[in-house]
């Protein structure tokens, strides 16, 4: 145990912390990468507000209206995040599949992955517990 503890301590230093945690924190955003790479811009007018049934639960969603080579198409946004009516969004599409959306904000990347955040956030945790127990911190 007193081996591997030393190994452990060697290895962790806080550059690899801080590398780690940059990764986890910015996962989401990686998640969502092709519509930065392969995507286009398209501004939506929010048009309204429709509720979505979850397990027990329910929530609300904009509906977000965009065209591209003038063809309409709806995008539902982030659960819980809601426009004004009227409001102008930018959303990213992919090129070759118009109708597959995203908003056009690394903020609202962490919102359209939901399970995908929880599991970063227990990630996160668990990583500065390790450090907190193992790491050098000089």
């Amino acid at each position: 145990m007193k081996i591997t503890e030393n190994f452990i301590r060697q290895k962790l230093t806080y550059k690899v912390f801080l590398s780690m945690s940059f990764l986890v924190i910015s996962l989401p955003i990686l998640f969502n990468f092709e519509y930065l790479l392969f995507g286009e811009k398209a501004n939506g007018v929010m048009v309204g507000v429709e509720s979505v049934s979850i397990i027990r639960s329910s929530a609300a969603v904009s509906i977000i209206e965009y065209s591209v080579r003038d063809r309409r198409y709806e995008y539902a946004g982030p659960k819980n995040v809601i426009f004004e009516e009227g409001e102008f969004v930018e959303l990213f599409y992919i090129k070759s599949n118009p109708q597959n959306a995203t908003l056009a904000s690394p903020l609202y990347f962490y919102f359209t992955a939901p399970g995908l955040n929880s599991l970063c956030a227990i990630f996160l945790i668990f990583w500065i517990a390790v450090f907190s127990t193992y790491g050098k911190l000089y």
